[in-house]
């Protein structure tokens, strides 16, 4: 009997690890997709083994007082049986404890450091998107500066051509005051390295080439 609080101690370790190993095989992609599944396994954990510590605990709770009732009454051998039985769920106490509170701790950290993750990968891949899109831009505009250029070298003259310079002219406005906007909306980004800038085109090509 007096090997029950070690054998009981065991058994929980045993049962502890094995929670350890069913939360490993179960974490995947999905945790970093879905940061919820980790928040909420933790969460389930801390209430878990705060409802079994408060049960155990009662029931230790009621063993001692047994217990003392049995020693009053002259059972001492009971009083002995029901104090190992108490020391026993003092021990399971103790072990949970130790063991889900870092779990369930750790496992809504790594919630959190998901979906900042997630956040951050999000706010990168719109901050690529935008930047391929002014770049897209950046090229048909290079490429309308160009053509202008032959056209004027050729000896076209004409309203026509003034508003093909015009047009440039505003579409390159445009483009700049995107480009500003962007580096003003990622400048955390930017400015923390998360991110790299990519180097604008020359604004217009060298009036040899064709």
């Amino acid at each position: 009997m007096s090997q029950l609080p070690n054998h009981m101690g065991i058994y929980m370790l045993i049962t502890t690890i094995f929670v350890f190993f069913v939360v490993y095989g179960y974490v995947g992609v999905s945790w970093k997709t879905r940061p919820w599944i980790p928040l909420l396994a933790g969460v389930l954990l801390l209430v878990a083994a705060y409802v079994a510590t408060l049960a155990i605990d009662g029931t230790s709770k009621q063993l001692r007082a047994t217990a003392e009732k049995a020693a009053t009454q002259g059972n001492l051998k009971d009083r002995e049986t029901l104090m190992t039985f108490a020391e026993a769920n003092d021990r399971q106490t103790k072990l949970l404890e130790l063991v889900t509170i870092p779990l369930a701790v750790s496992l809504i950290a790594s919630a959190f450091f998901a979906k900042a993750d997630r956040a951050f990968q999000a706010k990168a891949t719109e901050f690529e998107g935008r930047q391929s899109e002014l770049e897209q831009r950046e090229g048909a505009l290079v490429e309308d500066e160009a053509a202008l250029i032959r056209d004027l070298i050729s000896g076209l003259r004409g309203q026509g051509v003034i508003d093909r310079h015009e047009g440039i002219l505003e579409k390159r406005k445009d483009l700049n005051f995107d480009h500003w906007f962007l580096l003003d909306d990622y400048r955390d980004l930017l400015n923390a390295r998360l991110v790299q800038r990519r180097e604008r085109r020359s604004r217009r090509p060298p009036s040899g080439k064709r």
